[in-house]
């Protein structure tokens, strides 16, 4: 996939900055203005919040190919699958146990993640 969009880290300008719409910026260059569904285009709350998701989305997926990110979530469910059948069907294999940092384990992390899709 070609990659033809802004690079970088996207971040909303204040309302200070931006005039009365919210504005999305990456490196000094503007994006894009969203503007609100009344009339005279003033943002509501909704206006900012969806600013506010677009740019934690691209921010998050910045440098993953998002046709990518089905099948990638659709692995994490048959290998969580996978996970528990093992262990439920065969109590006595030591299943590999990796903790991260927090002392969260692996398949912990990969039963969160999914639940956050």
């Amino acid at each position: 996939m070609e990659n033809n969009h802004t690079p970088g880290q996207w971040s909303i300008l204040d309302e200070s900055q931006a005039g009365h719409t919210p504005a999305i910026v990456s490196n000094g260059k503007f994006i894009c203005e969203l503007r609100g569904p009344r009339q005279d285009w003033s943002p509501s709350k909704e206006t900012e919040a969806n600013a506010h998701r677009i740019v934690a989305c691209v921010n998050a997926c910045e440098g993953i190919n998002p046709e990518a990110v089905p099948a990638m979530l659709e692995a994490l469910k048959e290998w969580n699958d996978i996970w528990h059948f093992i262990k439920d069907h065969y109590p006595d294999v030591e299943l590999p146990f990796s903790l991260d940092k927090k002392g969260n384990d692996a398949a912990g992390r990969l039963r969160k993640a999914i639940a956050l899709a």
